[in-house]
C-alpha cells in the first residue's frame, strides 16, 4: 500500500525528438553552417569557440560565450556533404540533466534555392530521476529542439545578423 506513494521513476534510454521544416536556400549552404569543420559552421559565425581536437579526425570542442565553464565534446559519426550530417555531443560537465546528444540531419534538396530539413535528436538524461523531473527535461529538451532548428532556417535563409538579432530580442 506505502508503493502508492513513491515517486515514480522516469523511463531509461534516449529521448528522440524529430522535427522538420521547408528552408528557402540551397542544401549546401545549410549542411556549411551543421558541418563542425566548416568555417560557416553556425556557432563559429556567432563567435563561439569550435577547435578540432588534433589527431582525431571528426572531433572537435566548443565552448559556448553563454556556458564558458562547459566543453561540448563533439564527435562526427556520419557526413554525406549537402544530405546527411550527424554528430555525438557530451557536455562536460553535464548541463542539468542533460548528459549527451546525437543529432542527425537530412537535407534533401528541393530544387536549387530551397530544401527540407529533418533532424533526428536523441537526448540521454541522468539516471534516477523522478518521472516528474524527467517530464520537465523532456519539455526543455523539445522546446530547444525546435528553437535551434529555427534558428538554424533563420540563419540559412536570412545570414547571421538576422539571427543575432533574433536572439537578442530572445534575451531581453
Amino acid at each position: 500500500m506505502f508503493g502508492l506513494f513513491k515517486n515514480k521513476r522516469a523511463p531509461q534510454g534516449p529521448v528522440h525528438f524529430d522535427l522538420g521544416a521547408e528552408f528557402a536556400c540551397p542544401a549546401q549552404d545549410v549542411y556549411a553552417l551543421i558541418d563542425w569543420a566548416s568555417p560557416h559552421n553556425t556557432k563559429r559565425q556567432l563567435g563561439h569557440e569550435v577547435m578540432p581536437v588534433v589527431g582525431i579526425k571528426g572531433r572537435f570542442r566548443m565552448i559556448l560565450n553563454s556556458l564558458p565553464d562547459h566543453m561540448f565534446e563533439l564527435q562526427e559519426i556520419g557526413a554525406d556533404p549537402g544530405r546527411h550530417y550527424a554528430y555525438v555531443c557530451e557536455i562536460l560537465p553535464p548541463f542539468g540533466a542533460l548528459v549527451r546528444t546525437s543529432e542527425s540531419f537530412q537535407i534533401e534538396p528541393l530544387g536549387n534555392t530551397s530544401c527540407k530539413v529533418t533532424v533526428r535528436t536523441e537526448a540521454t538524461f541522468e539516471e534516477g530521476m523522478t518521472y516528474k523531473d524527467f517530464q520537465q527535461e523532456v519539455m526543455v529538451m523539445a522546446s530547444a529542439c525546435q528553437s535551434a532548428l529555427e534558428k538554424l532556417r533563420i540563419q540559412a535563409e536570412h545570414g547571421t545578423d538576422a539571427l543575432r538579432a533574433v536572439e537578442t530580442k530572445l534575451v531581453l
